[in-house]
């Protein structure tokens, strides 16, 4: 989608004729997608009008490379190699085009122009007088020191203009005026003024005689049609200047006459379900999502009848899925749009995929919710904890979560049921849940430290507990927590294996990396016991070395 919001933008400006910004933003869409064909053709025709030819020819060139059946890329490279004067190199374009698309009447009339344009060539260069008075002629009567102080006289450059540009017809006129016999004598490289000459005579030399012209050649001949393919050509024509006008008023937003027009369209040429997805856009447009759905179908089915391009029958679903979106069937917009990528894989209908299959999700989990029934199935779970069932209580629990995904009580229930069947990682994920919910829910914040002294995780534990008491200064459960994980603290001492398990913590690593509180436990192992009880002075270097003792890293006896 962003590569082709960037190419409408590109169309924007090069139809307001900005065409150095509409460079700029086909250059974007290729970098989005570098695998559209039509974003090349399109930066060839900015470049074009900037008069940068060779990079016009390369974009096209890389057109015809993504999509060598597509004929405007055989034109674009045509008519940079024709701008270039590489005539013969323009006509083979053209050619190589109307092999792949014989029909197309662009390819047809550049072979026309860049021929013109060789004869044309090929005949100033066979024509010395033409060569004669060519643009060269102004540098020789610049260096010319009878004639080119005449250079800024507005007459003689009027004079020598009409010279240049049909020098046979006014060679004659001009032989009476002085200046430009000058001038023809300088650019023939004869003296016209020398006694003996066709002046001096009293008659003008004849002018040259033009190079003759080669025979035109013959028009094409007419396509021999039965009656039977002239009378389905004559139909498909007719349905097409239908169409125009649908297009036409459509533009207008005068839908009514878009969908007689296309209506009239598909009398003439039925098995076209081009027309038929017009008219699912009309139906669109006018908010008749129904009608879109019952035409789309039709086209759908035509479409099949008569084997139309995959590409199309992509863009009729996708209209389908979008009306069925706003109707609001999600589900049924989804179907619609997997049919479409069935058809043809697009990007941007793979990006609506997921994003509306992230909306169903979401749809679901909010239709879920029922606070009245999150409450039934806690007390379910509670009677099931309460019997010591604790494994059967958890089903109730989670379902309390799924009904009233807000409410932290459900999952500090779930992590108590857990705590009981020895899981204290999967409680402990409970409890935090339950604090992303509400995080000054004490209960969950004391069965935290609970688990986490369950853990022999006693520094955490007690930066825990404390996390609950600035909360509630008096909860009791805070309170004997943090006094049972001193007691173990003091009784357990170096307990190898919590040393091994805090090790792995990164809070722990990180404060072990800390030069300056490896340099106050050093002090205080007797390096220096003065300066290292000054620096527990300090209540973060303090809480630093407390941790350490906690976790079982650092011993004190």
């Amino acid at each position: 989608m962003a590569a082709e919001a960037a190419k409408a933008e590109g169309n924007k400006a090069l139809q307001a004729k900005n065409y150095d910004e509409a460079v700029k933003k086909y250059t974007e869409a290729i970098a989005f997608d570098a695998t559209q064909h039509t974003y090349f053709s399109n930066r060839a025709a900015a470049y074009m009008q900037l008069k940068d030819y060779e990079r016009a020819l390369q974009d096209a060139e890389s057109c015809i490379k993504l999509n060598p059946t597509w004929a405007k890329g055989y034109s674009r490279k045509g008519a940079a190699l024709h701008a270039m004067k590489k005539y013969d190199q323009a006509d083979a374009a053209y050619h190589e085009g109307l092999a792949v698309a014989p029909g197309d009447a662009s390819l047809k009339q550049g072979v026309v122009d860049v021929n013109k344009a060789k004869g044309v060539q090929q005949s100033q260069q066979n024509n010395p007088m033409a060569q004669a008075f060519g643009p060269n002629l102004i540098a020789k009567i610049a260096q010319d020191p009878n004639l080119r102080h005449k250079l800024g006289d507005e007459q003689f450059m009027m004079k020598l203009k009409l010279l240049q540009s049909n020098p046979q017809q006014m060679m004659s006129t001009m032989f009476q005026d002085p200046d430009m016999s000058q001038v023809m004598s300088l650019a023939l490289g004869i003296n016209l003024q020398q006694p003996g000459s066709a002046q001096d005579a009293g008659t003008a030399p004849p002018p040259p005689q033009p190079p003759k012209k080669e025979p035109e050649p013959e028009p094409e001949p007419e396509i021999e049609r039965t009656p039977e393919e002239q009378k389905a050509y004559d139909q498909k024509q007719l349905a097409l200047a239908h169409k125009a006008k649908g297009n036409a008023a459509y533009k207008k937003r005068d839908f009514d006459a878009a969908l007689k027009h296309y209506d009239d369209a598909i009398a003439a040429d039925p098995g076209d379900v081009t027309y038929r997805n017009n008219k699912c856009a009309v139906h669109f447009e006018k908010k008749d999502y129904e009608s879109v759905l019952s035409e789309g179908r039709e086209a759908i089915k035509v479409g099949r009848e008569h084997r139309a391009d995959y590409e199309l029958v992509h863009k009729i679903y996708v209209r389908m899925g979008k009306a069925k979106m706003k109707q609001g069937d999600l589900e049924g917009a989804l179907e619609e749009f997997n049919n479409a990528q069935v058809e043809h894989r697009d990007k941007a209908t793979e990006r609506l995929v997921k994003n509306l299959e992230m909306d169903i999700k979401k749809k679901k989990r909010e239709a879920y919710i029922d606070p009245a029934k999150a409450l039934e199935e806690k007390e379910k779970g509670n009677v099931k904890f309460r019997e010591g069932k604790f494994s059967e209580s958890v089903p109730f629990y989670e379902e309390a979560m799924k009904r009233d995904p807000k409410n932290p009580a459900y999952p500090n229930n779930l992590a108590a049921a857990l705590t009981k069947l020895g899981n204290f990682a999967a409680a402990k994920q409970a409890c935090e849940k339950a604090l992303e919910l509400d995080e000054k829910y004490v209960k969950a914040i004391a069965k935290k430290g609970d688990l986490e002294m369950l853990m022999k995780e006693y520094h955490k534990a007690i930066e825990t507990y404390k996390k609950g008491l600035t909360i509630e200064p008096a909860n009791a459960a805070c309170k004997q927590g943090l006094q049972r994980v001193q007691t173990a603290i003091y009784n357990e001492g170096g307990d190898k294996g919590r040393a091994e398990q805090a090790m792995k913590d990164p809070e722990i690593q990180a404060i072990l990396q800390d030069p300056m509180v490896r340099q106050v436990i050093q002090d205080l192992s007797g390096g220096n016991g003065a300066a290292g009880q000054q620096a527990m002075n300090d209540p973060v270097m303090r809480g630093k070395i407390e941790k350490l003792i906690a976790s079982g890293v650092l011993q004190t006896k």
